[in-house]
């Protein structure tokens, strides 16, 4: 009898330990998978708020004072609910679809700004699906190994995979008030930040990097979808500026010139006064920039509309949409276009790009704008062959000297050159310098040998209208700076927010501008004004043939600066007049 009670006894002490053990346990795994989870959406959050820090700032930033931003908080919470909701589901397939979506979100992004420098838009993948898949089959938006920063969650991520069914019992075992709570906090943290957004939303040139500088892409993408969903609205969004009205007799010359625009393609401003081995990587334009009007840095203003939006710039004399591709407006009537102002006193307005018509719309819009005939690929391929992604820019001059030779108006063309594009390898197929060619760096061999061979051909087309041509301004700049999957910045440096800007005169004026900065909205005004006929436009931009420029502001993708200021960074970082 009293064995069979030292044995029950011991046997309950048994049971009550093993309990004790067992509850131990279970807390020690109960903190561990809780530790797992917070860790993954911490740093879930983290790689978000680093791509954001990159996109806006390009630099990968890290502080204290970052994690406690209303970005960062935002994103946390938002993913502490989201992985709380999907741990709760009885598969681990829901979560691997929304990694992969959030991923491949984020990687467009971020891909998408690495090579435009501008902000992409969720509508854009819809509105510019064609054009993404021409880019991709061209080679010409490659990975780069800072996208890999999307994956900083991976290895939790497969952890949790691993081991699905613990972390979804985990999630069970909370109580449903902890799910409200953090529910309630983040609509809470929604409210008390929306009055603040109302303020960036107004802003109507730097709103949307205020917007996901404080908030986030998401953010971004939310309001976007949510107050532009019409085009009405978003052509209200822009602000002309005020009437200029000029009549011939008021200036020294009321003869009509003849003027031509080339828009060279990739043509960074970084890259005229660059010498390798100690010969000049484009010396047409090195030399050309102390013979004629040389603006070293023009504001560009490339955004949802990539290259397009520079002649959106050019011809509308407004800053294009940040959040939508302005050449793609169906209802938009360009009221305010300079090639109209041209047709109506006379001018033949002609343009031409070597590569497709569709691309943004270009063929349908350009006469929109005002132009009376517009020559792509398709057309001009008649009688020049297709090289690469578009005809050789030798064949595309040689299109339009041929057009040239049969105008007995004042014309006005606009040329868009090709072969300089991203990923720069096309023209090694008929031109080679082998000057690069013991550069190991394949992007920089191959942007150096495309752009030697623009400059060349450059050169050529200019030689050809000064002796042919009378009384005509060139005016010759690029759409953006130069792409690198993979740069070596000892050789070569991008610019993000400038190109340059020559302008040859009839009377081959000569001047360097090394205090301010022009802009594409300065390029409307001086166009009509170089053409010698009256006028009548609303512009924020001066006439740059009159120089120097007055002091004033203008419009860059973070705001309004004033011209000295911006030029005098530019020349910090660049140091492009050092190398003049």
């Amino acid at each position: 009898m009293v064995f069979t009670q030292i044995h029950f006894l011991l046997k309950s002490y048994n049971m009550r330990n093993n309990l004790k053990k067992d509850i131990f346990l279970e807390k020690i795994r109960l903190i561990f998978y809780s530790a797992i989870f917070i860790t993954v959406v911490f740093l879930n959050s983290l790689k978000i708020d680093l791509v954001t820090s990159y996109i806006t700032d390009r630099v990968f930033s890290i502080s204290a004072s970052g994690l406690y931003s209303h970005r960062f908080i935002l994103s946390f919470m938002l993913i502490l609910v989201v992985f709380t909701l999907l741990l709760r589901l009885k598969s681990r397939i829901f979560l691997i679809i929304f990694y992969l979506i959030q991923n491949i979100y984020l990687l467009t992004h971020f891909i998408y700004n690495l090579y435009s420098g501008s902000f992409f838009h969720f509508r854009q993948f819809f509105l510019q699906f064609s054009e993404g898949l021409n880019l991709i089959y061209h080679l010409a938006v490659p990975f780069n190994l800072k996208c890999l920063i999307v994956f900083i969650d991976l290895p939790i991520i497969l952890l949790i995979l691993l081991k699905f069914t613990k972390f979804s019992e985990l999630s069970h075992k909370k109580h449903k008030l902890s799910g409200l709570f953090v529910l309630l906090i983040f609509v809470l943290l929604i409210v008390n930040i929306a009055n603040q957004m109302i303020c960036d939303i107004k802003s109507p040139y730097d709103g949307e990097y205020r917007i996901i500088k404080k908030y986030g892409l998401l953010c971004n993408d939310v309001i976007d979808l949510s107050f532009y969903r019409n085009e009405e609205a978003l052509i209200k969004k822009f602000d002309y500026g005020k009437r200029m009205a000029i009549h011939s007799e008021e200036k020294l010359k009321g003869q009509p010139q003849n003027i031509i625009c080339i828009q060279v393609e990739t043509l960074d401003p970084n890259i005229i006064h660059r010498e390798y081995k100690d010969k000049y990587i484009t010396p047409f334009l090195h030399t050309l920039s102390k013979q004629c009007i040389y603006y070293p840095y023009m504001v560009n203003l490339n955004f949802a509309g990539g290259s397009s939006d520079v002649e959106f710039a050019v011809f509308n004399n407004v800053v294009p949409l940040e959040n939508f591709p302005s050449l793609k407006l169906k209802s938009y009537r360009y009221p305010n276009s300079i090639i109209k102002q041209l047709n109506n006193h006379g001018f033949n307005t002609k343009a031409f790009h070597g590569s497709d018509g569709w691309f943004y719309n270009r063929d349908v819009t350009y006469h929109k704008m005002g132009f009376q005939a517009f020559y792509d690929i398709d057309i001009m391929e008649e009688e020049k062959k297709e090289h690469g992604w578009g005809l050789r820019d030798g064949d595309l001059f040689s299109f339009v000297e041929g057009q040239m030779q049969n105008e007995d108006t004042p014309f006005f063309y606009y040329i868009i050159t090709i072969n300089s594009h991203q990923p720069y390898s096309d023209v090694e197929a008929w031109y080679l310098n082998e000057h690069y060619s013991d550069i190991k760096n394949k992007w920089t061999r191959d942007y150096f040998n495309s752009i030697s061979y623009v400059d060349k051909e450059l050169e050529d087309f200019v030689s050809f209208i000064k002796s042919r041509v009378k009384n005509c301004y060139i005016f010759i700049y690029g759409d953006h700076g130069a792409f690198m999957a993979e740069e070596d910045t000892t050789l070569f440096k991008r610019s993000y927010d400038t190109v340059s800007l020559f302008i040859i005169t009839p009377d081959n004026a000569a001047y360097v501008e090394k205090k301010s900065v022009a802009s594409l909205l300065d390029m409307g005004l001086t166009i009509l004004n170089a053409s010698g006929i009256d006028f009548d436009i609303y512009t924020y931009g001066d006439n740059l043939l009159d120089y120097p420029i007055k002091e004033s502001t203008v419009f860059t993708k973070g705001g309004l600066e004033k011209r000295t200021s911006q030029f005098d960074e530019f020349e910090k970082e660049y140091k492009n007049l050092d190398l003049l």
